[in-house]
């Protein structure tokens, strides 16, 4: 049993496997490293800049939202302005 463990671990095939770690998987498990760093750095840039148009389009919105509010606003004074000119609805209205 010995003899069998002594022949796999033998000086040639412990060259053949520092070769092929060597000559294959440094140089692989580097490139994954360098892809993920540059992956890395892309995302990292693409997240502090905004898109194009998004600034824009959103501003745009705020501007609606802000004419509808006041649109509400002045909607609401129009109304309670004439109630208080009219009076209050009759009684069976109000339900």
């Amino acid at each position: 049993m010995e003899s069998l463990f002594a022949d796999a671990f033998s000086e040639d095939m412990v060259g053949l496997v520092l070769g092929f770690f060597m000559l294959v998987v440094v140089p692989l498990v580097w490139m994954l490293l360098h892809h993920q760093r540059k992956m890395a750095e892309f995302l990292h840039r693409q997240a502090q800049q905004p898109e194009p148009g998004r600034i824009e389009g959103l501003e745009s919105e705020v501007r609606e939202l802000k004419e509808r509010v006041n649109q509400l606003i002045l909607m609401q004074e129009d109304r309670r302005s004439l109630q208080e000119r009219v009076g209050p609805p009759p009684l069976h209205d109000r339900q």
